[in-house]
C-alpha cells in the first residue's frame, strides 16, 4: 500500500515510511508489528492532522529495524541531533591491507569531489551533497579499520 499523503523531506515520518519500505511494505510491517492489518502502519507513516495523534514506539522502530536488517530511523535520530551512526564490526570483513588500500581509495574520492570548490574557497550545495556522499562511503572502511585493530589487540598474549 502506497502513502495517499505527502511527507515532508527530511520528516521523522518519511524515515518510518522509508523503513517500512525495506521492511517489504505496509502489510509486512503490519505483520512484523503484529497489527490486523496495514492501515495502521500507513497512518503513523502519513503525515497530516488526521493522523497526528498516531505514534510509533522505540519497540515498534526497534523491531522494523531488525526485520529490515536497515537503521533508516536510528541514523535519522542521530541525523536530528549532529551524529552519525555507523555499525561497528564485529570482526573485520577484509585484511587490514585492503582495508587501509579502500580507505585511501575512498579519501582520494572525498578530496576530488571537493577539490574544484576548494581552489575558489567556496563550497557549492552540489559539491557539499557529493562530498557527504563520499565521507558516507569512507566510514564504514574507517571503522572496519578499527574493529581489525581490536581484533590484532584481543588476539595479542
Amino acid at each position: 500500500m502506497t502513502a495517499y499523503k505527502p511527507r515532508r523531506a527530511g520528516s521523522l515520518r518519511q524515515a518510518l515510511a522509508a523503513l517500512v519500505e525495506a521492511c517489504g511494505g505496509n502489510a509486512a510491517a503490519a505483520v512484523i508489528l503484529g497489527f490486523k492489518g496495514p492501515n495502521h502502519v500507513q497512518r503513523l507513516t502519513d503525515d497530516g492532522a488526521d493522523n497526528a495523534r498516531h505514534r510509533v514506539s522505540l519497540e515498534q522502530v526497534a523491531k522494523l529495524q531488525a526485520a529490515s536488517g536497515s537503521i533508516i530511523v536510528t541514523r535519522w535520530l542521530a541525523e536530528q541531533q549532529g551524529c552519525i551512526v555507523e555499525p561497528l564490526h564485529v570482526k573485520p570483513l577484509d585484511p587490514v591491507s585492503v582495508v587501509v588500500g579502500r580507505i585511501t581509495s575512498e579519501t582520494g574520492d572525498v578530496l576530488s569531489a571537493a577539490a574544484a570548490d576548494m581552489a575558489r574557497c567556496a563550497l557549492t550545495p552540489a559539491t557539499a551533497r557529493l562530498v557527504m556522499k563520499e565521507t558516507d562511503d569512507l566510514l564504514p572502511a574507517i571503522l572496519e579499520l578499527r574493529a581489525g585493530c581490536r581484533a590484532v589487540i584481543e588476539a595479542a598474549p
